[in-house]
């Protein structure tokens, strides 16, 4: 039988120019649909950052860290004692380890006194724009009653990897006897990237083997590049490869931060702090639902998203800044829920 490589180049092109007008129409009516032009720009594109793109320089709050990528500054002073904004002045102090505490790790640890309790998070924990008396880990302390003693090793722009790396490099400093670990659904995208435009080069975990392993990117390989010119094929990448590659280093970084707790004869707790954006939305069902994982590991969880909601929109803009971090009012509210939910030694939840 006779092959006719003419009607079959025929319909090939044929198809090609088919398909080529379909992503050329899907393609403008998504831009036109998700951007004010045709011309996106990087906040409806999903681009991980590697060192040196982006803008911006290291916050003279922050000092550089190997390992970290990031802490605060111990020596950073803000300009005035009571100016508002990311740092507040009055009452802000910074241990020598980089943290929101008036209290060094090191002499805690040498200190007789109530059990510890190390608060990993990020500017959530850290208290961006609020005192210090105001932060969630002072607030906890006061509601304890003395019991225990809360340090803070929250810092602004950090993933849930760099709270595990935290945990591994001043737990066994400060000693603690329980971990808590406070999220908000966006630290999770950040472990995807290797640069932070204000903050600098950060660490890079990636699941190989079934082991978490750090690695260094110096820029985005030709997948990336190539996602980052369409919102069709940036779609697509995002769906198939970005969030099944986020969802198995969360779970990673999770379990690896179950394992050596419980190794360190440590209690784990978790809990994912409520954002102002997803109150308005009305609860969906968000992307980062781990109450089941961490229940079936024994971990005890806490997601006090619906009692903030219950409390009517009207409450909202009390519990939040116009920057959508927490108030003193937000942080109490968390501190009151956590207290009914028996933290931290019940595991009786409030629903």
């Amino acid at each position: 039988m006779k092959i006719d490589l003419r009607n079959i180049s025929l319909v090939a092109g044929v198809n090609l120019l088919v398909f080529a007008g379909l992503f050329l129409g899907l393609e403008a009516g998504l831009r036109l649909w998700q951007c004010e032009s045709f011309a996106c720009n990087r906040g409806e594109i999903f681009i991980r950052y590697y060192p040196g793109e982006g803008h911006g320089q290291l916050h003279a709050g922050f000092i550089p860290d190997s390992e970290l990528g990031w802490r605060l500054n111990p020596d950073f002073k803000p300009p005035t004692l009571d100016s508002p904004g990311f740092f507040w002045g009055q009452d802000y102090r910074v241990n020598r380890e980089g943290f929101r505490n008036t209290e060094d790790f090191a002499d805690a640890a040498r200190e007789a006194g109530p059990p510890r309790i190390m608060l990993l998070g990020d500017s959530f924990v850290f208290g961006s724009g609020i005192r210090q008396s105001a932060t969630l880990a002072r607030i906890l302390e006061r509601r304890l009653d003395g019991r225990f003693r809360v340090y803070s090793a929250g810092v602004s722009g950090w993933g849930i990897d760099q709270m595990l790396l935290a945990y591994q490099k001043y737990a066994p400093i400060l000693r603690p006897e329980i971990v808590f670990l406070v999220f908000i659904d966006d630290d999770f995208q950040r472990a995807l990237h290797a640069f932070r435009a204000d903050a600098g080069a950060r660490p890079m975990l990636r699941v190989s083997g079934g082991e978490l392993k750090r690695e260094t990117r110096q820029g985005p390989p030709l997948l990336e590049r190539i996602a980052r010119r369409s919102l069709v094929l940036n779609r697509l990448y995002l769906n198939l490869w970005i969030y099944p590659e986020e969802r198995r280093l969360h779970r990673a970084i999770f379990s690896e931060l179950i394992r050596r707790t419980q190794a360190d004869g440590r209690r784990l707790l978790v809990m994912r702090y409520p954002e102002y954006e997803h109150l308005w939305a009305g609860g969906r069902r968000h992307r980062h639902d781990y109450s089941a994982f961490f229940r079936e590991r024994s971990i005890l969880y806490y997601d006090p998203f619906p009692e903030i909601k219950n409390l009517g929109m009207h409450i909202y803009y009390d519990f939040y800044q116009k920057d959508s971090h927490p108030t003193r009012l937000g942080n109490e509210m968390i501190g009151e829920y956590l207290m009914l939910s028996g933290f931290p030694q019940a595991s009786r939840k409030i629903l």
